[in-house]
């Protein structure tokens, strides 16, 4: 039986036996999804049934949007608080760029992923980097995502909306075919390395080039002037879980991780 359909029995069944409580999902769900673009069937259709872990965790990022007072698919680097800038800069000014490549290029295959700091928690693997094991107040993720030649992912949502996704690209090239397109919108990286978005709107990375794109990735906590402590606690809890179940790949299904 497959994933999609073991999904739809359990859903069929749960609104027979708790219809309110599938109905208030619906309602969220729908909410959650309206912001997305092109909003037409096919994008609704692969919300509530391929990516449906985004729609089933919409109450909890729509409680997030209450926080935070916002909701955008795409920020500036100046949205974001002098402290949590300053956060980024030191990792981005503490890489060495050709060092980084060089380690890298002989380990890639398709879409891969080094992780050096997850949900806060220092990761060791075979490249060290002592700025990024640094103690952050916003950044809880660190890593460096590499796309082999002729790669692209899937047009896909993101899980949770807890954190901002921060990208930059470390060996921009002039080519169109390399690019970010976010909610309908595309982001070339030879315009502007850096990148900031919300990963819970439909994205879709892509290569079509003849040459390894490689991108620094950052999570940064969302901001909220009143409520740090309870989306950092949401952010450690949820750690917690995923550590304890060993689901990772449920945010980071698309990718091949290297060490």
């Amino acid at each position: 039986m497959s994933s999609r359909l073991s999904f739809l029995l359990i859903v069929g069944a749960s609104l027979y036996f708790f219809p309110k409580v599938i109905i208030w999902l619906l309602i969220c769900g729908l909410i959650d999804v309206s912001a997305n673009r092109p909003l037409n069937s096919y994008l609704i259709k692969q919300y509530f049934f391929s990516n449906y872990i985004t729609w089933l965790l919409s109450p909890i990022n729509l409680f997030i949007d209450l926080l935070t007072f916002s909701r955008k698919s795409v920020y500036e680097l100046n949205d974001l608080s002098m402290e949590c800038q300053n956060e980024i800069k030191y990792v981005l000014n503490n890489i060495n760029k050709d060092f980084l490549v060089k380690s890298l290029d002989e380990k890639i295959d398709g879409k891969n992923m080094m992780l050096f700091k997850w949900y806060g928690k220092n990761i060791n693997n075979s490249i060290q980097i002592d700025a990024f094991h640094k103690p952050f107040k916003f950044i809880k993720t660190i890593g460096i995502s590499a796309f082999n030649k002729q790669t692209s992912t899937s047009r896909h949502f993101g899980p949770l909306r807890m954190t901002l996704r921060v990208l930059y690209n470390i060996n921009p090239v002039q080519n169109d075919e390399i690019y970010i397109e976010v909610n309908n919108k595309k982001h070339f990286w030879y315009e502007n390395p850096l990148f900031i978005f919300d990963d819970t709107y439909i994205h879709q990375s892509f290569n079509n080039s003849d040459q390894i794109r490689y991108n620094i990735y950052i999570d940064v906590i969302r901001e909220s002037s009143y409520f740090y402590n309870v989306i950092n606690s949401m952010i450690f809890l949820i750690q917690l879980i995923v550590r304890k179940t060993k689901k990772m790949h449920v945010a980071y299904g698309l990718w091949d991780f290297i060490k």
